[in-house]
């Protein structure tokens, strides 16, 4: 190596030091809830929902019969479908 490179060789590790490690090792970390906190609100917010479906379902489960018996005695649309491609295959 010449001499003069050998004389900015410390400069230039200090220099690569300062871009590569420093913003690594200064790096604020972010606040907030840790991984076991989020894990446990997920799934407080889950059975949250599950209930909340299952209200739902319980209190429309007489609209739903309704609505079901209606479909059995007018088949609407899925049969029209039916007959529609079973008559284009044919």
């Amino acid at each position: 190596m010449p001499p003069n490179f050998q004389r900015f060789l410390p400069l230039m590790l200090i220099a690569a030091l300062a871009i590569f490690v420093l913003p690594t090792v200064l790096k604020k970390h972010k606040s907030g809830p840790s991984a076991s906190t989020r894990a446990t609100q997920t799934i407080d917010a889950m059975n949250l929902i599950d209930k909340g479906e299952q209200s739902y379902k319980a209190a429309h489960s007489r609209l739903r019969r309704i609505l079901q018996t209606c479909s059995r005695q007018a088949p609407g649309w899925q049969a029209i479908w039916r007959s529609a491609s079973a008559s284009s295959s044919t």
